[in-house]
């Protein structure tokens, strides 16, 4: 019997192993400057305020007799929960994604209880997902704005559907096209 050598095999330590699973799972990337957190923080309280103006306008107009029953209204839920997608898209989204979207074709990106799924639209990846990230916040911010003007200037033209389906269009349409031109 001969006895070959065996293949060299390098063992990691258990801290090299922890440094570098905590590296590829690291969403952190670069934090905010001041000067960026104020600026999204100026840009989203500016965003409230407008829709805050424009949703009592329209619950007014439509002599609904608290916000609360204005929420039946697609204008208004709509543009709430595009203030929702505004505030995790500047505050909580982090613009740099783990290795592993660059190493392997995801058409989604997941984070706690954020779900972002484009199907075979495109491939997220960290070339594309500060783009696509920066597209989100200023197409939530207009379709916030947009929703309630647009149940103020044609709610009674347009089926309220169509007007959901418009602010959709406004949010959806840019992030896609941002991300898929910078793919």
């Amino acid at each position: 019997m001969t006895d070959s050598p065996e293949p060299h095999e390098e063992r990691l330590g258990r801290a090299e192993a922890d440094r570098l699973i905590a590296a590829s799972l690291d969403l952190s990337g670069a934090a905010l400057t001041g000067r960026q957190r104020a600026l999204r923080c100026a840009a989203f309280a500016a965003t409230v305020a407008v829709w805050g103006v424009l949703t009592a306008q329209v619950v007014f107009s439509r002599n609904l007799d608290l916000l609360l029953s204005g929420l039946a209204d697609p204008a208004v839920a709509g543009g709430l929960l595009m203030l929702v997608a505004l505030a995790w898209f500047s505050f909580f989204c982090h613009e740099t994604l783990p290795g592993y979207y660059d190493e392997n074709r995801s058409s989604f990106v997941t984070r706690g209880p954020f779900r972002m799924n484009l199907g075979c639209l495109m491939r997220v990846h960290n070339g594309n997902w500060p783009v696509i990230c920066r597209a989100a916040r200023w197409s939530a911010a207009t379709a916030a704005v947009l929703l309630p003007t647009l149940e103020l200037a044609l709610g009674d033209v347009l089926p309220i559907t169509m007007v959901g389906l418009l602010g959709c269009a406004v949010f959806f349409v840019p992030i896609l096209v941002a991300g898929k031109l910078s793919e």
